[in-house]
């Protein structure tokens, strides 16, 4: 077979398709000689160029025939999948311009060196036709490349583009993403809009990396970014700070501060709309070094924020171990006795949860506590200190968020036991009061749902704290499924010191001068705990604004305006005092909003 490229041109007679042969100028045309039949007259030649014209002569487009088997061979080694431009089948026949050629020139001029001697004078014919048809190519790319710019109409030289449309072009990739059972590939476009004259590379929307000027930071932020994504495969409980994304796709944002469960699998459980699919197969991703998946992983991780209770994608770069307060147990302002034997029961729960088990398989693996006690006593405070001793997550859910109707009920409180028996998370139900009741004849619906509570109850396997403030009401059912119950009394002086000590005792604080002697009066003033947390944070605002540090005057002063608010709710609501009451909440306002202003 002759190393040439047959330069030919294709009429049609009759219906009749014919090959002819393109003489230079000045040489009349030997049609007799020259005209032959698309069979294999041509075969050969190595290629065959041929432009192609309609039925009335007119030029449409160009093409190029690879004949040679040594050619078809090379293609398919090195350059494989391409574009629009398939190298698989035996009648290989590209539309010019052939973008493959111009993007493996330098891939196919190595091949050059290693061919033996037939092959390579057939490569080497291919890359001379191949400089011969992108000489002007090659001189414009370089020419603004080295200079940082492009225009429109060379942009899919710098880059294998994958769709030319008339008004923009796409490039198509892939990325390292696990769908909560493994890793694999996920394909990925960006969009490059057109745009008139030139532009520098590194504006445009995607870019190859060589060709950016801070590759080796780009490469190294990455390959960072991909040993966190490699970290939190599977279920990983995490703080996060930052914006996270309401779909994968970038649509919809929301700030989230505080703990999120990073678990994909669960994830598409819940969201079969917007399940996370990747490739295992792909051949691309199999043959893929480990250290260049990292560089290519994902730059989100789908998962739970438990405050917000939202399914979201967060960025990996925001996602941070936590920092557990380990002491939070102990500081907890509870009596001794109640302390150790709920650490007790904590502690052997852990340790036993997976070897005990019921007559019936399934039941009675839960530990079951409830807590009870007026407002502001700490019941709360008793499940997150829990939670910072065992490093769970806690599940926080409030009996109204379940709905009122019996089968809502029990499908929300199916998908929440389901969730928190995934993560072994701590489920506190505040105010359970509907679900604890006593049942009575007249009242069905509420009967209905106190025996869907029991039964889902029965096969709960995990921690569960329930908060009331009426045991006196309890239905008599409930009394075999607790295995503790703790009353949490109004605290007295001494629970109040301590109270007040934790929480001008936090690092986070700003610097304080309240001696021990001052502790001691603010201890007497009878407040529960919200309400002094309540204080030193509005103290602490006041503080900043003033610029000094914490004193108690501070302190006092807050604690002066909820006496007030709190006297005068509770005082019957004459006019003097309902225009008392408005002054107040007027004067908290503007207080408020002052403190805002100048705080942010």
């Amino acid at each position: 077979m002759t190393a040439q490229v047959k330069k030919l041109f294709e009429r049609s007679n009759n219906g009749r398709k014919t090959l002819q042969e393109k003489l230079p100028p000045g040489r009349r045309i030997q049609e007799a000689q020259g005209e032959k039949p698309d069979t294999d007259e041509w075969a050969d030649y190595a290629m065959l160029e041929i432009e192609h014209s309609n039925d009335d002569g007119q030029f449409r487009y160009k093409s190029l025939r690879i004949q040679s088997p040594f050619l078809k061979t090379i293609l398919r080694q090195t350059i494989g999948n391409y574009p629009r431009e398939n190298f698989e089948t035996d009648k290989i026949q590209l539309r010019l311009p052939v973008k493959s050629f111009f993007h493996y020139f330098d891939e196919l001029q190595k091949e050059e060196c290693n061919s033996e001697d037939q092959s390579s004078s057939h490569l080497k014919c291919l890359l001379t036709w191949v400089e011969h048809e992108f000489r002007l190519t090659f001189s414009d790319v370089k020419n603004m490349t080295s200079v940082g710019m492009i225009t429109y109409d060379l942009t899919d030289y710098i880059e294998i583009l994958h769709m030319n449309h008339m008004n923009h072009f796409h490039v198509e990739g892939w990325y390292v993403d696990s769908d909560g059972k493994g890793c694999g590939s996920r394909e990925h476009t960006a969009k490059i809009s057109a745009f008139a004259a030139m532009k520098e590379i590194s504006d445009l929307e995607a870019i190859p990396l060589d060709r950016h000027h801070d590759k080796d930071s780009i490469m190294d932020r990455h390959l960072k970014r991909g040993q966190l994504f490699a970290e939190l495969l599977g279920q990983n409980y995490r703080h996060y700070d930052g914006v996270a994304l309401k779909s994968d796709k970038g649509k919809g944002l929301e700030y989230v501060r505080g703990r999120v469960m990073v678990d994909c699998n669960t994830f598409n459980r819940y969201n079969p709309n917007q399940q996370i699919h990747v490739d295992k197969d792909d051949a691309a991703f199999l043959n893929c070094e480990e250290n260049e998946k990292l560089l290519l992983s994902a730059a989100t991780v789908a998962g739970f924020a438990l405050q917000e209770k939202k399914w979201l994608h967060f960025t990996v770069n925001d996602l941070e171990e936590i920092k557990y307060n380990e002491g939070a147990l102990k500081s907890l302002v509870l009596h001794e006795t109640q302390k150790s034997l709920l650490q007790a029961m904590v502690n052997n729960h852990v340790r036993e949860e997976s070897h005990f088990d019921d007559v019936i398989k399934g039941k009675g693996k839960g530990l079951i506590t409830v807590l009870h006690g007026p407002p502001g006593v700490g019941k709360t405070l008793a499940v997150e200190s829990v939670a910072e001793y065992t490093k769970r997550p806690v599940y926080f859910v409030s009996s109204g968020c379940l709905g009122v109707e019996p089968h809502e009920v029990d499908d929300r409180l199916t998908d929440i036991l389901d969730l928190v028996s995934a993560w072994k998370a701590i489920l506190l139900l505040d105010e359970a009061d509907v679900f604890l009741e006593r049942r009575v004849m007249k009242d069905l619906t509420r009967n209905a749902l106190v025996s869907i509570f029991l039964r889902r109850l029965e096969y709960f396997q995990g921690i569960m704290f329930l908060t009331t403030n009426r045991v006196s009401t309890f239905d008599d059912a409930f009394q075999s499924r607790i295995h503790l119950a703790l009353r949490m009394n109004e605290l007295n002086f001494s629970s109040r010191l301590s109270v007040w000590e934790n929480f001008l005792g936090q690092p986070n604080l700003a610097e304080t001068t309240i001696t021990p002697r001052q502790r001691k009066r603010l201890a007497r003033r009878k407040l529960n705990g919200r309400q002094i947390k309540n204080a030193v944070r509005m103290a602490q605002i006041l503080a900043s604004n003033e610029n000094v540090d914490l004193q108690v005057g501070h302190i006092e002063k807050v604690i002066d305006l909820q006496e007030m608010f709190h006297k005068d709710s509770s005082t019957p609501m004459r006019f003097g005092n309902l225009e008392k009451l408005g002054c107040l909440v007027l004067t908290l306002a503007l207080f408020a909003l002052f403190i805002f202003l100048r705080w942010f």
